[in-house]
């Protein structure tokens, strides 16, 4: 919110990349959002800088830039959540968790077609 990056959704979770850890956030743009994910990446990285001091500190002493962004396709979210109540899941389990999202959560997001297509198989 602070980096002014307007999304629908949003799910942060820590990967290695190599030997590094990283903050992979995959998020879904809002409509018309002008700007693609380097730009998006540079503020949220800038105002993780302003909020958290430890934050900014892997940037000053250790040269670490550990944030990925990665845009969702537009209705991620809410194909997400139309596959999950087709499959009868309860009420807590029709969003994704903002942390640590498994890697079929990631790859459902991911997933672009149709909802009926996504229930069937």
């Amino acid at each position: 919110e602070e980096a002014g990056v307007s999304h629908v959704d949003w799910t942060a979770r820590k990967e290695v990349e190599g030997n590094t850890p990283v903050l992979h956030l995959r998020l879904e743009p809002a409509p018309g959002l002008p700007f693609g994910e380097e730009e998006a990446g540079r503020r949220i990285h800038q105002a993780l800088r302003r909020l958290d001091q430890g934050w900014a500190d892997m940037e000053d002493m250790a040269g670490l830039r550990p944030l990925r962004v990665t845009f969702l396709p537009a209705g991620s979210f809410d194909r997400y959540t139309a596959r999950k109540v087709a499959e009868g899941a309860e009420l807590a389990h029709l969003k994704p968790v903002h942390m640590n999202a498994t890697d079929a959560v990631i790859t459902a997001l991911q997933d672009t077609r149709p909802v009926e297509d996504l229930v069937t198989g």
